[in-house]
């Protein structure tokens, strides 16, 4: 959207990144499941139509709230767990059909406007074999938030898959592998200065290595190269 009011405005850029993957996974799989809404809908609509649930909504952040959640969970864990994975394989792909729409949109965008657009999918602490920190290794024990990092996982297990076979986008997942350092700064996402500085060049590295080979503009979508 924000790219389309630019061009209406009478921008032309030469190229554009798109950098996403995380608000994208939340949403179509968490909160409000629902891919092409905003995360955590239901939450702000409550709030901005000043429901009582939605005054009462930060009760879900407390320790007692969350304790007896996780508790009934526990009970009914072993009964649902068959129908959960298939519904946690729909939000998934799901998720994943409305991504590669909007980057259809914006590659047709590019086309006519003559700009090239590259797709980078974000890295997450859901997802890779990263060596924890203890800050990390803290966010990774949050027992409130398991159940949604194993959905979230499964979004990015997909997301690794498509851009293998659909060769849309490229897939950052993975890029801190072999990175000892502490990078994310809280939650399962936020990235410390390091964690931005290594995403960063790795998507230098690849839309330069586009730049001087088309031929290896794979996994990316290419509008016309600008006049």
């Amino acid at each position: 959207m924000l790219l389309m009011e630019q061009l209406k405005a009478g921008g032309r850029p030469g190229m554009v990144i798109f950098y996403d993957g995380v608000n994208d996974s939340y949403a179509g799989a968490v909160s409000p499941c629902i891919p092409t809404a905003h995360m955590s809908l239901f939450n702000i609509k409550a709030r901005v139509e000043g429901t009582l649930a939605g005054r009462l909504d930060f009760l879900r952040s407390s320790y007692a709230l969350r304790l007896a959640m996780a508790a009934l969970n526990s009970l009914h864990r072993s009964s649902a767990a068959r129908s959960g994975a298939d519904e946690t394989e729909s939000k998934a792909a799901a998720t994943l059909d409305n991504y590669e729409l909007n980057l259809q949109i914006a590659t047709i965008l590019g086309k006519a406007y003559g700009f090239r657009v590259f797709c980078f999918w974000q890295p997450a602490f859901v997802y890779g074999h990263k060596p924890l920190s203890s800050l990390e290794t803290v966010i990774a024990g949050n027992q409130a938030a398991k159940n949604s990092f194993n959905i979230l996982t499964k979004v990015y297990q997909h997301a690794a898959h498509r851009s293998e076979t659909d060769n849309a986008f490229v897939f950052l997942g993975d890029i801190f592998d072999s990175v000892k350092e502490p990078l994310y700064i809280d939650k399962w996402m936020h990235l410390s200065p390091l964690g931005n500085e290594l995403v960063a060049r790795s998507v230098a590295e690849h839309v330069e290595a586009s730049l001087n080979d088309p031929s290896r503009g794979s996994k990316t979508h290419l509008g016309e190269p600008p006049q």
